[in-house]
C-alpha cells in the first residue's frame, strides 16, 4: 500500500513540475527576446498595405520575464507584460502561438497569432478583416 502511495506521489510531483513550462510550450519566448522594428502593416476590410514611415521609429522590445516596451522615436509609449499561449488560428485552422499584451487583458477575446520567420516577427489579429503587423529584428 505504501509503495502505491509513494508511486502516486512521485507521479503527481513529476507532472506538476512539468506544467511550469512556458505557457506556449516552446522556446518562442526566448526567440522573442530583443528589439524589433516596425516595418509594415496590412489587412483590414479594404486589404490595404502601408510601409512604416521612415521618419518615425517604432520599436517593440521583449524583455526577460514576459515584459515588453513599445517605443516611438526612442520615447516609451507603452510598457507592460505579455503572455504567450495557444489558440485556434483563423489563418491555418490549427492550434498556433498567440500573444496577449497587458494593454488588452481587459479584452480577453482579443488575441493575436504570432509567428517568427528568420528575423521577421509577424503579429496578426486573429479575426476576419484584422491587421497583420510585421517587424524586423534589430541587431
Amino acid at each position: 500500500m505504501k509503495t502505491i502511495f509513494y508511486s502516486l506521489m512521485a507521479i503527481l510531483l513529476f507532472s506538476s513540475a512539468t506544467c511550469r513550462r512556458s505557457p506556449s510550450g516552446s522556446s518562442l519566448d526566448k526567440q522573442l527576446i530583443g528589439a524589433w522594428k516596425y516595418t509594415k502593416k496590412s489587412g483590414g476590410y479594404a486589404g490595404k498595405s502601408e510601409n512604416a514611415d521612415p521618419a518615425i521609429n517604432h520599436v517593440l522590445e521583449f524583455k526577460i520575464g514576459f515584459n515588453y516596451i513599445r517605443k516611438t522615436n526612442d520615447q516609451v509609449s507603452e510598457q507592460g507584460s505579455y503572455e504567450l499561449y495557444k489558440t485556434k488560428s483563423i489563418y491555418s485552422g490549427k492550434e498556433d502561438h498567440a500573444i496577449r499584451f497587458s494593454s488588452t487583458l481587459d479584452h480577453p477575446n482579443q488575441n493575436s497569432v504570432i509567428s517568427l520567420r528568420n528575423d521577421t516577427l509577424i503579429i496578426a489579429d486573429n479575426v476576419n478583416d484584422g491587421f497583420k503587423i510585421e517587424y524586423i529584428r534589430i541587431k
